[in-house]
């Protein structure tokens, strides 16, 4: 069985996140990016911490909006 290796550098992933995470990548890009997440678990931590801490601030953003 083959394992999967990333194709893109670690470092350029990491630049692409937020706006992997943010839904504001290129379908070609936005594909690019989860391979290399479904492959590097570095990446794949970096990525599911990043998005806990966008969902933290929206959710603070939103609550305060609502008083």
């Amino acid at each position: 069985m083959l394992a999967l290796r990333p194709a893109a550098p670690c470092d350029v992933i990491r630049s692409r996140l937020s706006e992997y995470l943010d839904g504001e990548l290129a379908p070609h890009d936005r594909a690019e990016v989860a391979l290399h997440l479904a492959a590097c678990a570095p990446c794949a931590r970096l990525a599911l911490e990043l998005a806990l801490v966008v969902a933290a601030l929206r959710e603070r953003s939103a609550s305060q909006g609502a008083t």
